[in-house]
C-alpha cells in the first residue's frame, strides 16, 4: 500500500438512499411511446442502489402492484454497465456516457470518452464518476456533461466506482485499488492486490470491501487504505461485493455465493446453484439471488438455507432490487417479475418483449433496466 497524503478525510458510513416507490405520472418516450406517465423524485445513483450494494429502494408500493411499460431507448452501441438515476435523469454507459430524461425517455446528452466504458457510473451530488478501458477516470458535470477533472492510470478500469464523503474508490485491472479526492482527483492512497480488480467495491462501517482475480476478498480501512483482512477463496471475484448486517457477500467464480464475516473475513456459508448465480440483494433477514437453473432464490441471511424458490423457466442473470417488501427481477424468458419478498408469492409480472438479463434499478415508482442495446423503463402502480 502506498500513501500519497497524510490527510484526515471524513467518511460517511453509508445509509441506504432515500428512494421512494410511489406511482408515477409523467409523459412520452424517446423511443417507443406507450403513453404511460412517469414521475421521478428519488434516486438509484450507483450500481445496486447504494454504497453497500444491497439493492434496496426504501419506500413502499401497493399490496397488489401492476407493472406497465413507459418507454424504451435504443443505443447505437452495446450497453456494458447498468443504468443509474439521479434528479429525474437516467445515466448509462456504452461507447459513450448517455443521459436520458426519465419522464420522456429522450436523450439529453451524450459524452464521448477516450475509450469504451465497461463499468457502471456513480453519481454524487451534481457529478458523475466513471472510467474507460484505457485507464482514464472521469468526473463530469451531471448537468452540462463538461469534465470537472480526469485522472489517468496505467491499467484498464472495469470496477464500478463508489463515492462517499468526497472520496472515490475503485480498482483497476493491474491489481491496484485506488482512493481519490472526488473533488480534485488527487490520490490519497492505493493498495496493490495480486491480480486485476474488476469487482465493484462495497462500503460499510468505515471499511471498503472488494474482490480480485487473485482469488481473495479484501477489507481495507477507508481512511488509510491499510489492510484489515483478506480471505482466500477457490476462484476469482469479479462481481460486485455486497455488505450488510455485519456480513459480506461475494460471487466466487460464477457459481458460488459465499458469505463472510465483515469483521474477520471468516467464511460463514456458501450457496451454489448451477453454473452461475447473480450478485445478491439483501433485505431484512433474506438474501436474494438468481441462477442459470431457471430459478430465483430467497435464502436465510444467517445460514444460506433456502427460504423459498421460484422456478421461472429460464435464466435469471441480473441482480434483483427490493422495494418495500417486494422483490423485482427479470429473466431471459422476457418477463419482469414482482414477488412478495418473504413468501415468494407472485404479485405481478409483465412480458417485456426482450430477455431481461441486466440488473434492476428502482427510482420512485419506476423500474429501469437494459437489454440487447436498449434501456427499458416501466412504472409500478
Amino acid at each position: 500500500m502506498k500513501k500519497f497524503a497524510v490527510l484526515t478525510v471524513l467518511f460517511m458510513v453509508l445509509a441506504l438512499p432515500l428512494i421512494g416507490c410511489g406511482s408515477g405520472d409523467g409523459a412520452n418516450s424517446g423511443g417507443t411511446d406507450t403513453g404511460k406517465q412517469v414521475a421521478t423524485h428519488q434516486d438509484w445513483p450507483m450500481m445496486m442502489g447504494n454504497m453497500s450494494r444491497t439493492g434496496i429502494a426504501t419506500g413502499g408500493i401497493s399490496a397488489q402492484p401492476a407493472i406497465e411499460k413507459a418507454w424504451e431507448f435504443e443505443s447505437k452501441e452495446p450497453l456494458r454497465g447498468q443504468p443509474v438515476t439521479s434528479n429525474g435523469k437516467v445515466y448509462f454507459a456504452s461507447d459513450k456516457l448517455y443521459c436520458l430524461d426519465i419522464p420522456t425517455g429522450k436523450e439529453e446528452w451524450s459524452f464521448q470518452a477516450d475509450a469504451k466504458i465497461w463499468n457502471t457510473p456513480c453519481i454524487s451530488g451534481e457529478k458523475i464518476y466513471f472510467a474507460d478501458e484505457a485507464g482514464k477516470f472521469y468526473c463530469v458535470s451531471a448537468r452540462s456533461k463538461n469534465p470537472v477533472w480526469t485522472s489517468k492510470f496505467s491499467s484498464k478500469i472495469e470496477s464500478s466506482p463508489a463515492v462517499s464523503g468526497g472520496v472515490a474508490f475503485f480498482g483497476d485491472m493491474g491489481g491496484n485499488f485506488h482512493c481519490l479526492n472526488a473533488d480534485s482527483g488527487y490520490e490519497y492512497w492505493s493498495f496493490k492486490a495480486g491480480r486485476g480488480i474488476a469487482s465493484a467495491p462495497a462500503l460499510l462501517d468505515g471499511k471498503v470491501y472488494f474482490g480480485s482475480q487473485d482469488q481473495k476478498l479484501y477489507c481495507l480501512n477507508q481512511e488509510t487504505g491499510e489492510l484489515a483482512w483478506e480471505s482466500k477463496v477457490d476462484d476469482g471475484i469479479v462481481n460486485p461485493v455486497v455488505a450488510s448486517s455485519g456480513k459480506v457477500w461475494a460471487i466466487v467464480g460464477d457459481a458460488n455465493l459465499v458469505c463472510f464475516d465483515a469483521l474477520t473475513g471468516a467464511k460463514l456459508w456458501a450457496f451454489k446453484s448451477g453454473d452461475k448465480v447473480t450478485a445478491p440483494a439483501v433485505y431484512d433477514q433474506f438474501v436474494f439471488t438468481g441462477s442459470d437453473l431457471d430459478t430465483f432464490y430467497c435464502l436465510n441471511i444467517a445460514d444460506g438455507k433456502e427460504v423459498w424458490n421460484a422456478p421461472v423457466g429460464d435464466n435469471v442473470f441480473g441482480s434483483p432490487a427490493i422495494c418495500g417488501d417486494k422483490v423485482f427481477f427479470g429473466s431471459d424468458n422476457k418477463t419482469l417479475y414482482c414477488m412478495d419478498a418473504k413468501t415468494g408469492k407472485e404479485l405481478a409480472k409483465l412480458d417485456c418483449g426482450y430477455p431481461i438479463n441486466a440488473n434492476i434499478a428502482i427510482s420512485d415508482g419506476t423500474i429501469i433496466t437494459c437489454t440487447d442495446g436498449k434501456v427499458l423503463c416501466f412504472t409500478i402502480r
